[in-house]
């Protein structure tokens, strides 16, 4: 959660700067009506899927494997992210897209 946080910051801090938050009244009309907040959005959206990418390569075998086996959480997480990326990439893709839509398409939020 801290890395993903100074990533906003980062990403933030590239695109505006030293200029201050604009508000949370502001917000929306900065992000959709300057094209400094769009390529905002963009480059944002895509820092998160990387972050999303990782987190679900890395969880999708470790959970049940730590809970069937007996095992140390980096070497599940490696172990799952090795799986889930070389040696099932299409059915994982397949599964994350379906995740994504899912939750995209949930309402309420789960939150």
């Amino acid at each position: 959660m801290l890395l993903w946080m100074r990533a906003a910051v980062i990403v933030y801090a590239l695109f505006f700067g030293l200029l201050p938050f604009p508000g949370l009244q502001n917000v929306a009309t900065v992000l959709f009506t300057t094209p400094t907040g769009w390529a905002l959005l963009i480059v944002g959206t895509l820092v998160g899927a990387l972050f999303a990418a990782f987190s679900f390569a890395i969880s999708a075998f470790s959970v049940p494997m730590l809970l069937e086996e007996r095992l140390d959480a980096l070497t599940a997480m490696g172990t799952s992210h090795a799986s889930s990326s070389w040696n099932n990439l299409p059915v994982m893709l397949t599964w994350g897209a379906i995740v994504l839509a899912l939750s995209c398409f949930a309402w309420p939020p789960a939150f």
